[in-house]
């Protein structure tokens, strides 16, 4: 029997028209953790399904709608490099997911190339998400030979003038260019991955795009759809451009983008539209339904492991200590312990990025928060 969390539902809205799998010892590994998701083991049988790798900490724009304009960032210069993927392999063996990004440009990192072409050896599902405008031929090339599955790129304007304004820079003649390469590559090597999915972050001033993002991804070849997901303020001014405070405006348009996207047959991952009763506006409820300590393993460029996406707690580092051995050691432990009892992590507390915290709270918590991740730190 096939158990499925809630994450797995998720995760299944890009698998609609085609389903991936990873290996056996991957795929097995993951119906295990998702049982011990479940019960909330403290000490974990399994090893992680997802493994996150944030491959630098630098980004070539400055989008308006992206946090990193209010933070300042440190240990700039620090890289994951291809002898860490060496160090991850005990975890990385048995990974269903591998992302290599958090809240960077992956395609930044000068190790970029040597890292696909290792990655590529543990046949898991593979994703990155970029903002495409350093999608040049030879990283193209690397990532249809070294069968990527997934490829996110962002982007809510479609001219250059709105490109350069709401993305803070780059080039939307740029950002077209590269994808026709990578579609000619794939075309050439007759390959279907990676798969393109469009990510567009929903404001009020970028609503009116998304008729013109549904042309986009039917004429590029975004098999993957749309990804939409709402805004959430970072600084007080900018409140008015959240559209869940503007939502008996937004509705409508949403629904009618919806019915054009069905009769389009084109896919879309909502990230506001999640089941009844996932979204409590109290903490304690949000972290009663959060897996991420029991079935992630999240990696900065410096080497540090986090419990948690958004976490600032170090739970240890992988150029000192066995993955496996931090997976399971006494900090993530304790995380997984202070999901479900009291006092809760105070991560979790002042969560503000996760899909079981309900749109109310998002821009309220993050409009306060003075660090997020683990070194992000609020500009003064």
């Amino acid at each position: 029997m096939s158990y499925k969390n809630k994450i797995d539902i998720i995760t299944e809205k890009s698998f609609q028209k085609k389903p991936f799998y990873a290996c056996d010892i991957a795929e097995n590994n993951a119906e295990k953790n998702s049982k011990e998701c479940i019960s909330r083991e403290v000490i974990m049988s399994s090893n992680p399904v997802r493994v996150r790798i944030d491959l630098t900490n630098k980004c070539n724009l400055n989008c308006i709608f992206c946090y990193r304009r209010h933070f300042e960032i440190k240990n700039m210069k620090a890289l994951i490099t291809p002898d860490d993927i060496e160090l991850l392999s005990p975890v990385l063996n048995t990974a269903k997911y591998i992302s290599l990004f958090r809240n960077s440009e992956p395609l930044i990192s000068p190790h970029i190339i040597p890292i696909l072409d290792k990655i590529s050896a543990f046949n898991s599902i593979v994703s990155l998400s970029t903002n495409g405008q350093l999608l040049n031929n030879d990283v193209s090339w690397a990532l249809v030979r070294n069968n990527i599955t997934f490829i996110t790129i962002s982007c809510c304007a479609f001219d250059d003038d709105h490109y350069r304004k709401l993305h803070g820079g780059g080039s939307y003649k740029t950002l077209l260019e590269n994808i026709n390469l990578l579609n000619l590559i794939k075309k050439e090597y007759n390959k279907e991955i990676p798969r393109l999915r469009l990510s567009f972050m929903l404001r009020m001033d970028t609503i009116d795009y998304l008729d013109d993002a549904l042309e986009f991804v039917k004429k590029y070849n975004f098999s993957e759809g749309i990804q939409v997901l709402l805004f959430y303020r970072a600084q007080e001014d900018d409140k008015h451009l959240e559209p869940i405070f503007n939502w008996d405006y937004c509705k409508p348009i949403l629904d009618d983008f919806k019915e054009k996207a069905r009769k389009k047959n084109i896919m879309l991952d909502l990230s506001y539209e999640v089941p009844d009763n996932w979204r409590p506006l109290d903490t304690e409820g949000a972290v009663s339904l959060c897996y991420e300590p029991f079935e992630t393993f999240t990696v900065t460029p410096n080497g540090d492991v986090v419990p948690c996406t958004v976490s600032g707690t170090l739970a240890g580092n992988i150029r000192f200590e066995d993955p496996l051995s931090i997976w399971n050691n006494y900090k993530y432990q304790e995380f997984r312990r202070r999901m479900k009892d009291k006092p809760l992590n105070k991560d979790c507390m002042g969560c503000w990025h996760c899909r079981y915290v309900s749109p109310l709270t998002h821009g309220n918590k993050l409009v306060k928060a003075e660090t997020i991740f683990d070194n992000f730190y609020r500009k003064q």
